[in-house]
C-alpha cells in the first residue's frame, strides 16, 4: 500500500507542476496562438538526402521560416524554452528513479543487484544477451521483392555465393511463390552489432538451384552463407537479402528480401522517425512536395521504449491519438527536432525539412524502357531487358520541369569500368551493353530545391542474332548418322569463340531433354547420353561471353545386341620392357564398358588384374598387374632419367626389382597405370565407357603422372 501512496504523490507533484506552468505562461500571453494543427492533416510526401543538419539556436535563427521569434506574448523567449526542458528533465529523471526503487522493492532486491536465474550460468547467459533484445512476435519474412527473369549471364551484380547449388527442376517456378526465409525479425532492435541469421529455402525454393546469394547492409554489398552475420551500425539499418537463382532451361530468377534493423547499445539512447505515408526511414534532411506530414517517432535506451519529443520550429508538437506526429510546414526550410534522454545521456537529432512546392520528375527514354520517376523513387533502381541484334543501345535522360533542378552526372558500369557517355545533339547517349550481366546506368541530379537524389537503371542484354563470322566452333566425338552400340553413350565436346578462347557454356540435349556435364576429359566436356533403340535426336549449343551462339543438331542411331571391335595395347615403354599386350582387333559384345574388357584380356593372357571398385562402375581403378617374371629386366632408360630430374622426380638407381608385380608408386610418387582412349586421356573412370566400334584403347605405365608418356596435363590429348 505504502508504494502506491508513493505513486499517487509522485504524479500529483508533476501534475501540480505541469498546471501551474501552464498558468504562468496564460497570464503572459493573454490568449493563445491559433493552433496550426487543428485541421486534418495530409501526409506529406517526403525525400530523403544525404547528410543531416544538427540544428541548434543560432541555425534557426538564420532560417527564415524557422518561427522563432522574441516578441514578448507570441513565443517563448530562449531562456524560457531551456528552462521548461529543465524541468521536463528534471521530472523524468525523478519519476525514473522512483520506479527504479519502487522496481527493486517488488522483486526484493537492492538496487544494483543482479537478478539470478536458476538454472542459468553466467556463460548461459551471455549466449543469451543478443537474443534478450528481439521481439519474437515481429515478422521474419521482409519486405518481398521479385525478380524478373533473367537469361544465364556471368554474375548478377550482386555477389557471388560459396557456389552453385545443383539439382533445381523447376521449369516454370511461380513467380508469386516464396522461395526462401531468413531469420530476421524486421523491426528488431539489438544491443550488439552483430546481428546473426540463417537462411532457408522453402519447398518452392528447393526446386531450383541457388546461383548466389548476398547481403546488403546500409548500401555495402557482399555474398553471405546460409549462416550468416550482418554487422549493424549504431542506429537504423537497411538491410536486403538477396537469392538468385536458376532453372534447369538456364533462366535466372532474383528474390530479395528487405529488414530494417535498430542496433542501440545497452544505457544508450537511440531515436527514430519514419514518414507513415511513405513508410521510408528519415535518416537526414528531406525536401518534401506537401505541406502536411505525419511522422512516426519513437526512442530507445538500449532495449527499452522511452519517450521521445519532438519539436517544429522551436514549437512543442503532441503525439495525436494515433500515435503519430502531425506536421504543418512553411514554404522553404523547417526545423524539426527530435530528443530523448536526460542529462549527459540525451539524444538529441535535427533535420531540416524543406517544403518545395513545385514538382519534380526525372525521365528515361530509350529501347528498352521509357518512364518517368517521380520523388517517390528517388535514390531508386529499375530493372528492364533489351534483345537485339547489336549489344548497341542509345538512350536519353532529362528533367522535364525546367527551373533549378538539374542533372549533373551520367554513370554507365562501376568501378574501374565505369565511364561517362557524351550526349548527341538530340540528348542521346550510345553506349554498348555488356553481353554478361547487366549494364548499371546511373543518373545524378539535383532537384529544384538544390537536394542531391540519383537514379539507377540496370539492363540486360540479350543478343538474337549471330553473324557467320562470330559463330563459335563446336568439336564432338558424333558424327551425323553414326551408329553407336552404348546405351549410355559419352559424348565429349569442347568449343571455343572467334578469338579461339574456349567456350565453358554448353548445353546439351538429347531427343528434347537437358544433360548436365559429367566432368572433363583434357579440354573437353563430357556427358552421359541416355539412348533409346533407333534414331536419337542430339542438339549442343555454344555461347561465348558476348552472347555469339551456334547450335549443331545430329542425328545418332543406336543399335543394341551387336558386337564392337576394337584395339588393345598394354606397354612399359619408361622402364625399358616395351609392349606387353598387342591386339589391333578385339571382338566384345555392346554394352562392354573398357574396364571389363582390359580385365578379360589380361586374365586371357594369365595377368592378375589388381583394382578397386567393379568394372561396370564409376570407382574402377586399375591398382597393379601381376604375373610371374613379367617384369624381369625393368630399368629407367637414360631418357627417362634425365626427365624425372628435370621435373622434381626422385628414384633408386639401380632400381629394386620386382619381376613378378607392377603398379601404383612404384620406383617414383607419380607411378601407375593411365588409360587413354582415341588418344584422350579419358577423364573418368574406366568403369563408366563403353567400348565403341573402331576404339583405340592404351594401358601405359607412367613414372611421371603421364608427362613423361604424352599426355599434355592441360589438354588432356595424347601423343
Amino acid at each position: 500500500m505504502w508504494k502506491n501512496v508513493k505513486k499517487i504523490v509522485s504524479s500529483a507533484a508533476v501534475i501540480a507542476g505541469i498546471l501551474l506552468f501552464i498558468l504562468l505562461l496564460a497570464g503572459r500571453k493573454g490568449t493563445d496562438p491559433s493552433n496550426p494543427m487543428e485541421k486534418e492533416a495530409d501526409p506529406s510526401r517526403m525525400y530523403q538526402t544525404a547528410s543531416v543538419l544538427a540544428m541548434d539556436q543560432s541555425v534557426l535563427e538564420g532560417i527564415a521560416n524557422a518561427n522563432i521569434q522574441t516578441q514578448a506574448g507570441e513565443e517563448q523567449t530562449e531562456e524560457e524554452q531551456k528552462e521548461e526542458e529543465q524541468k521536463e528533465e528534471q521530472s523524468e529523471e525523478q519519476t525514473e528513479e522512483e520506479q527504479q526503487r519502487e522496481d527493486g522493492e517488488e522483486s526484493g532486491e537492492n538496487p544494483g543487484t543482479e537478478a539470478q536465474v536458476p538454472g542459468l550460468n553466467s556463460d548461459s547467459l551471455s549466449g543469451l544477451l543478443p537474443l534478450i533484445s528481439r521481439n519474437p512476435g515481429k515478422n521474419n519474412s521482409g519486405s518481398g521483392e521479385q525478380g524478373e527473369i533473367q537469361n544465364p549471364g556471368e554474375g548478377d551484380g550482386e555477389g557471388e555465393g560459396e557456389g552453385t547449388v545443383h539439382g533445381g527442376t523447376d521449369q516454370n517456378p511461380d513467380p508469386s511463390a516464396e522461395w526462401f526465409v531468413t531469420s530476421i525479425l524486421d523491426q528488431d532492435t539489438i544491443e550488439i552489432p552483430e546481428y546473426p541469421f540463417t537462411i532457408t529455402l522453402t519447398e518452392a525454393g528447393k526446386n531450383l538451384s541457388v546461383v548466389s546469394r548476398s547481403l546488403e547492409v546500409n548500401g555495402e554489398l557482399r555474398s553471405c552463407g546460409y549462416e550468416d552475420t550482418a554487422v549493424l551500425k549504431e542506429g537504423s539499418n537497411q538491410v536486403r537479402v538477396t537469392l538468385q537463382f536458376q532453372n534447369n532451361s538456364g533462366k535466372r530468377f532474383r528474390q530479395s528480401k528487405e529488414y530494417t534493423l535498430y542496433y542501440v547499445p545497452e544505457n544508450c539512447y537511440g531515436i527514430f522517425v519514419r514518414n507513415v505515408k511513405t513508410g521510408a526511414m528519415i535518416e537526414g534532411d528531406l525536401t518534401v512536395r506537401e505541406e502536411t506530414m505525419t511522422l512516426e517517432v519513437w526512442a530507445k535506451k538500449g532495449g527499452k521504449d522511452v519517450e521521445p519529443k519532438v519539436r517544429l520550429n522551436g514549437e512543442s508538437i503532441s503525439k495525436g491519438e494515433d500515435g503519430y506526429y502531425g506536421l504543418r510546414l512553411n514554404p522553404g526550410q523547417n526545423a524539426l527536432q527530435l530528443s530523448a534522454g536526460y542529462g549527459q545521456n540525451k539524444i538529441t537529432k535535427s533535420l531540416t525539412l524543406t517544403y518545395a512546392m513545385d514538382e519534380f520528375t526525372l525521365r528515361m527514354e530509350s529501347p528498352a524502357i521509357s518512364e518517368e520517376i517521380v520523388a517517390e523513387q528517388f535514390n531508386g533502381t529499375s530493372w528492364a531487358f533489351y534483345e537485339a541484334d547489336s549489344s548497341e543501345f542509345s538512350f536519353r535522360v532529362s528533367c522535364p520541369n525546367t527551373g533549378e533542378g538539374r542533372i549533373t552526372q551520367v554513370t554507365v558500369g562501376s568501378g574501374n569500368q565505369s565511364y561517362t557517355p557524351q550526349p548527341n545533339a538530340s540528348g542521346y547517349r550510345t553506349i554498348d551493353l555488356y553481353a554478361a550481366g547487366e549494364t548499371p546506368i546511373r543518373v545524378d541530379f539535383l532537384d529544384e530545391a538544390g537536394q542531391a537524389w540519383y537514379y539507377l537503371w540496370n539492363i540486360t542484354y540479350k543478343r538474337n542474332y549471330t553473324p557467320p563470322d562470330r559463330e563459335p566452333v563446336i568439336n564432338m566425338n558424333l558424327t551425323d548418322g553414326q551408329e553407336v552400340t552404348s546405351a549410355e553413350y559419352i559424348l565429349t565436346v569442347d568449343a571455343h569463340d572467334y578469338r579461339a578462347n574456349p567456350i565453358y557454356d554448353i548445353q546439351v540435349k538429347i531427343n528434347g531433354t537437358e544433360v548436365s556435364s559429367s566432368g572433363i576429359s583434357g579440354i573437353a566436356q563430357q556427358y552421359h547420353l541416355p539412348l533409346q533403340a533407333g534414331e536419337n535426336e542430339l542438339e549442343v549449343t555454344a555461347a561465348d561471353k558476348e552472347q555469339y551462339q551456334k547450335t549443331e543438331i545430329r542425328t545418332i542411331y543406336y543399335l543394341p545386341d551387336q558386337s564392337v571391335t576394337a584395339s588393345l595395347y598394354v606397354s612399359v615403354d619408361v622402364l625399358g620392357l616395351g609392349t606387353l599386350i598387342r591386339e589391333p582387333q578385339v571382338t566384345v559384345p555392346g554394352n562392354t564398358t573398357i574396364a571389363r574388357l582390359v580385365v578379360d584380356r589380361l586374365a586371357a593372357y594369365g595377368i592378375e588384374s589388381v583394382y578397386s571398385g567393379t568394372p561396370e562402375s564409376s570407382g574402377f581403378y586399375l591398382k597393379r598387374m601381376n604375373r610371374p617374371g613379367t617384369f624381369a629386366g625393368a630399368y629407367i632408360p637414360e631418357w627417362e632419367k634425365q626427365f624425372l630430374t628435370e621435373h622434381g622426380y626422385t628414384f633408386d638407381d639401380p632400381l629394386e626389382v620386382d619381376p613378378d608385380s607392377l603398379g601404383e608408386f612404384d620406383y617414383t610418387k607419380g607411378s601407375g597405370w593411365m588409360i587413354t582412349l582415341n588418344d584422350y586421356y579419358i577423364g573418368e573412370g574406366m568403369g563408366t565407357h563403353c567400348v565403341e566400334d573402331g576404339d583405340v584403347i592404351r594401358i601405359q605405365f607412367t613414372l611421371a603422372l603421364g608427362a613423361d608418356i604424352g599426355v599434355d596435363p592441360d589438354s588432356g590429348i595424347y601423343g
